[in-house]
């Protein structure tokens, strides 16, 4: 077999063992209406350009936070309302109130936390970064909002307004260039400070908090910090994972979500989740100090000639609602986790409402919606891929 029919077959084999993840939705609206799979929702008719990191329910609205952005939405009027247009870096439930971290402008050198609430919010305080320093994500620690840093911790007290800072003692590794010489050092320079979509938590009364990152094929791993000492590790495991490899060696996989285990508050539970050229890889873990077991992870194959190309799925989204259940979702399904029992739902019918694709057709003990976002084809070559909301998010 020469080259040219090698290459025709890695990229038939591609097509076949990484189902793009916009076939989730085209496959249940093309098995209706007769149509064939369609490519992604509509930006011209999406919020946010369909870029959408983040939603749940509040006060029986949905927030939705794009790049920069954030809006509710009634899903019973089918309307939208623009919060932020721009700046905002994360948002979090603190004590029951809805706290975002933005940036009023670009180049300015400090940051806002706010409360917001449906048409109204109110800048609580504001924080200087410098030196090169960047704020990432916003966090809740035993009820006090915290802003994560490239550099440091900073919890502020509610009652005081006074902030709390401890320095990190060791590297939040941003995205990796997967190569070595001097070339790919240079093209390394071009990809540091890139953390992508951050997802960080931090267990009740732990002392502790996990931060991962979302980079696409350029990996970044799970950290640890512990709160008192601003210490920093890397959470790795020996767990093999063949014939894909081990996703905790050397952090080279994504971390696509990231929970407070809803069975077990001293755990974490996260996802992760690759497409990288026709190889998909993916796994859902648990975490319990220096233990880490795996919660979820479904082997696929696809067959070209006499050849057998393996992969995982990768999971792209990853909650908890009030009854203590784990939704998770991969390109292929969306899986509802209750202890030992695993559900899984194909197949969901996807309609347009008020900007978002979204599907309500989920049973469950608390029930939840799927919504398809785009971001991840900006870090990867995913197509859509779907969030899971629980409609009683444990948030």
């Amino acid at each position: 077999m020469n080259w040219r029919i090698k290459l025709l077959v890695l990229v038939a084999a591609g097509f076949l063992a990484l189902p793009a993840a916009v076939s989730f939705a085209a496959r249940a609206n093309a098995q209706e209406s007769g149509q064939s799979d369609h490519a992604a929702p509509s930006r011209a008719e999406s919020l946010f350009d369909a870029r959408i990191v983040e939603a749940f329910f509040h006060d029986d609205l949905l927030w939705v936070r794009g790049p920069s952005q954030l809006a509710t939405v009634n899903l019973q009027a089918e309307t939208s309302t623009i919060m932020f247009e721009t700046g905002v870096i994360d948002v979090a439930v603190v004590g029951g109130d809805i706290w975002v971290l933005r940036t009023p402008a670009r180049g300015r050198s400090f940051g806002r936390l706010s409360i917001v609430g449906a048409g109204h919010h109110s800048v609580q305080s504001t924080f200087d970064f410098v030196d090169g320093d960047q704020p990432l994500a916003l966090v809740d620690i035993d009820g006090a909002p915290a802003v994560l840093t490239r550099k440091s911790i900073r919890i502020l007290a509610r009652q005081t307004g006074i902030w709390r800072k401890v320095e990190l003692k060791g590297d939040l590794r941003s995205a990796r260039y997967p190569g070595r010489g001097e070339m790919a050092a240079l093209l390394q320079s071009g990809f540091d400070g890139n953390y992508g979509m951050p997802a960080v938590v931090s267990p009740p009364e732990s002392g502790l908090v996990f931060a991962g990152f979302n980079i696409g094929k350029m990996g970044s791993g799970l950290h640890r910090i512990e709160i008192e000492t601003g210490d920093v590790s890397i959470v790795e495991s020996d767990i093999p994972a063949e014939p894909a490899g081990n996703i905790m060696e050397g952090n080279r996989f994504p971390v696509t979500g990231l929970i407070v285990d809803p069975q077990r508050s001293d755990c974490v539970v996260a996802s992760f989740g690759r497409v990288d050229l026709f190889i998909s890889t993916g796994r859902i873990i648990r975490v319990c100090g220096d233990d880490v077991s795996v919660v979820l992870e479904r082997p696929a194959e696809a067959k070209i000639s006499d050849q057998t190309f393996y992969a995982y799925e990768a999971f792209f989204t990853l909650e908890a609602d009030v009854s203590g259940v784990i939704w998770a979702a991969s390109w292929r399904a969306v899986y509802r986790i209750d202890g030992p029992d695993v559900n899984e739902f194909q197949g969901l019918k996807f309609e347009n409402v008020a900007g978002l694709e979204i599907s309500r057709t989920i049973p469950g003990t608390a029930g939840a919606v799927v919504i398809l976002s785009m971001e991840n084809a900006n870090l990867m070559k995913t197509g859509a891929t779907p969030l899971v909301i629980p409609v009683s998010d444990s948030r």
